[in-house]
C-alpha cells in the first residue's frame, strides 16, 4: 500500500513515465485499484480521490466499483432466473 501511495504521489507531482511513440500521452493502468479494492476498498477510495488528474480519478473509481457492479448484475440475473 505504501508503494502504491508513493506512485500516486509521483503521478500528482507530474513525475510519470512518458512513452516514446506516444510522448504526449501518459500511461495509467487502473487494474491495481480494482484488485486492491477487493480487500482494501476504503484505502483505495481514499487513494483514488487523492489523484489530481480528473480523468485518472474517474478511471480509478470506476475500477474500484467494477467488481461490485458485476456482483450486482449476477445477483439480478439469478433473481430473474428464479434462483
Amino acid at each position: 500500500m505504501d508503494v502504491f501511495n508513493q506512485a500516486i504521489s509521483a503521478s500528482n507531482a507530474g513525475d510519470v513515465k512518458r512513452t516514446g511513440e506516444y510522448s504526449n500521452s501518459l500511461e495509467f493502468d487502473n487494474k491495481a485499484f480494482e484488485l486492491l479494492a477487493l480487500n482494501h476498498e476504503a484505502q483505495m477510495l481514499q487513494m483514488a480521490k487523492s489523484l489530481d488528474n480528473h480523468l485518472y480519478r474517474c478511471l480509478a473509481l470506476t475500477a474500484i466499483y467494477r467488481e461490485k457492479a458485476n456482483a450486482l448484475s449476477k445477483k439480478a440475473t439469478r433473481k430473474r432466473e428464479g434462483h
